[in-house]
C-alpha cells in the first residue's frame, strides 16, 4: 500500500470499549482452552454514537484518548504511545483482509485497565491535540 493510501480506507474515528470478563478468561486460561468468548459476549463493544470523519482531524497520530469511570481517570494516553502507527496498522490488516464500510479496527488501549461494574458510568473522549478540541465523548 502506498504511504499515504491508507487514508482511502477509513471514512473517520470514533471511540470503542472492548470490555474482558477477566473470570471467564482467566478460567479459559488455566484450562488451557480459548478464550475467545472473555471478549465476545453481548453488549461487550460500546461505541460512541457517532464518528469523526478523517478530514476533521489533523493528525491520526496525536489523539488523545481518556477513560474515566465514575469521574476519576482510568486511563489516558496518546495515538503517538502506541507501538504501531495507525497507517501502519492499516496497511497491514489491508494485506490479509478487505475493509468494507462499516468496518471499525480497534487499535488497543493505553495503559490504565480495570475492573468496571453494573452501574458505573464510563466517559471516554477522543480529543485532537493540535487543535485542542474534543472530538468524541
Amino acid at each position: 500500500m502506498a504511504k499515504d493510501a491508507w487514508k482511502d480506507v477509513v471514512k473517520g474515528y470514533f471511540v470503542g470499549l472492548d470490555f474482558t470478563d477477566r473470570i471467564y478468561q482467566a478460567r479459559a486460561k488455566a484450562d488451557a482452552g480459548p478464550w475467545s468468548l472473555s471478549k465476545g459476549q453481548d453488549y461487550f463493544t460500546g461505541l460512541s454514537d457517532f464518528y469523526v470523519d478523517v478530514n476533521a482531524v489533523s493528525d491520526v497520530q496525536d489523539l488523545q484518548m481518556r477513560l474515566e469511570v465514575n469521574g476519576q481517570e482510568r486511563q489516558n494516553g496518546t495515538t503517538a504511545d502506541m507501538l504501531f502507527s495507525v497507517p501502519e496498522l492499516i496497511s497491514h490488516i489491508t494485506k490479509y483482509t478487505t475493509l468494507n464500510a462499516g468496518d471499525m479496527i480497534f487499535t488497543g488501549t493505553p495503559h490504565g485497565v480495570s475492573q468496571v461494574v453494573a452501574g458505573d458510568k464510563v466517559h471516554c473522549e477522543l480529543t485532537d491535540n493540535k487543535r485542542n478540541g474534543l472530538l468524541l465523548c
